[in-house]
C-alpha cells in the first residue's frame, strides 16, 4: 500500500462501541456491518465512549475483507472492512489501490454516505 492518503474532511464522533481503525464506521459512531451505509473510515481504534477521528471524503486507507480489483466499486463487509460491491451493495467509493487478499490495506476513494 502506498503510505499516501488525502482526506478532504475529517469529523470527530463519539464511538458507541468498539471500532477498529482503517474500517468503515456509521453516522451513529458504530462499527459499519454488511452493505450497510457509512459516515466515513476511522482513523485509529476506539473504545466505546471514545472520541474517534473519521475520514468523510477523498482518498483514505481501508482494510480489506476481500480482493478487490484496482477502480472496483466497494461496499463494506460484516466487519466495516472494505469489499467489491454488489449490484444491490451500497457503493461507498472506488478502490484507488487493489487489494490481493482480506486484510490488505488499499487506499479508496471514498464517497460517504
Amino acid at each position: 500500500m502506498s503510505e499516501r492518503s488525502h482526506p478532504i474532511c475529517t469529523d470527530t464522533v463519539k464511538a458507541s462501541g468498539a471500532i477498529k481503525g482503517q474500517h468503515f464506521v456509521k453516522h451513529d459512531g458504530a462499527q459499519a456491518a454488511n452493505n450497510e451505509a457509512a459516515y466515513g473510515v476511522a482513523r485509529h481504534d476506539a473504545a466505546a465512549g471514545e472520541a474517534v477521528a473519521i475520514d468523510t471524503h477523498g482518498v483514505v486507507p481501508v482494510t480489506a475483507g476481500a480482493a478487490i480489483a484496482l477502480g472496483a466499486a466497494v461496499q463494506s463487509d460484516a466487519e466495516g472492512r472494505v469489499i467489491p460491491a454488489t449490484d444491490a451493495g451500497v457503493a461507498l467509493g472506488r478502490a484507488v489501490e487493489a487489494a490481493s487478499a482480506s486484510g490488505d490495506l488499499i487506499r479508496i476513494h471514498l464517497n460517504a454516505n
